[in-house]
Order: C-alpha cells, then sequence, then structure tokens
C-alpha cells in the first residue's frame, strides 16, 4: 500500500517548495522565453539547479506514484523552457 505523501515531511517542503518558489520562477522563465528573449546566465543557472535537484529527490519521489503526473509535468515544462531558450539564442546568432 502507497503511503500517503502528505505524511512525509520531506516531500511536503518540496511540494511546498515547488508551488512557492520553482513553478513560478519557470512560469516567468516561460513567458521570457515565448516572448523571444534569450536566458540569462542567472536563468540557465536556475535551470541547471532545477535539474539537479529533480534527479536528487526522484528516489523519494517514487515511493509516491499519485505525484508523478505532477513532476512529469515539470520536468516537460521545464524541457519546453530549455528547448525554447535554445531556439532563441540561435535565432539571436
Amino acid at each position: 500500500m502507497t503511503e500517503s505523501w502528505q505524511k512525509d515531511g520531506v516531500v511536503v517542503a518540496l511540494m511546498q517548495r515547488f508551488q512557492t518558489q520553482r513553478l513560478p520562477r519557470a512560469i516567468e522563465l516561460k513567458k521570457k522565453v515565448d516572448k523571444g528573449e534569450p536566458l540569462n546566465d542567472y536563468d540557465l543557472q536556475y535551470l541547471q539547479q532545477v535539474d539537479a535537484d529533480s534527479r536528487q529527490i526522484a528516489g523519494i519521489l517514487h515511493r509516491y506514484p499519485d505525484l508523478e503526473p505532477i513532476v512529469e509535468k515539470a520536468r516537460g515544462l521545464y524541457a519546453e523552457i530549455t528547448r525554447k531558450a535554445a531556439e532563441n539564442a540561435d535565432a539571436a546568432s
């Protein structure tokens, strides 16, 4: 039986951080790249840190299959931001 993630303090903290910090920042970056703007070094470092964090916590989150759709959508969003940023950088050069 899968334990409810709401009882796992680490996962609750990770989900709160995602909701209050990661997702709002991702939405800002998505708007930026959708306007054709390039990402600056700070933005790129942020995306690299998010990627590293997601790899690190994957072992924790696999215990909660009900979170998988959220995790996959977040990964997809970050992948889309990265892809669009690369397109914008190519177009600018």
